[in-house]
């Protein structure tokens, strides 16, 4: 996120995250950043491109840290995905 690679995060679930600024929080500190756009997919309709934003050099290398973080996930679980920039 600090190199402005990550444009994106991705939850599990539909979350309602307003658009506007606010704080990710990360291991090391807050990084004040603007969301953007907010929107839902099935973990199996990610894309690429999804991978990308979100800092993943393959859309695989995403799908296998999803389910590190959330080991139940199912292919057809929903996620959120929230685009942002830096502030």
């Amino acid at each position: 996120m600090l190199e402005g690679r990550k444009l994106s995060t991705i939850r599990l679930g539909r979350r309602p995250y307003p658009r506007g600024p606010c704080v990710l929080r990360t291991k090391n500190r807050d990084l004040p950043v603007e969301i953007n756009n907010v929107r839902f997919s099935r973990l199996d309709e990610l894309t690429q491109s999804d991978a990308h934003a979100d800092g993943f050099t393959s859309l695989e290398e995403l799908h296998q840290e999803l389910r590190r973080f959330y080991p139940s996930v199912g292919s057809d679980d929903y996620v959120t995905i929230v685009e942002f920039v830096k502030r």
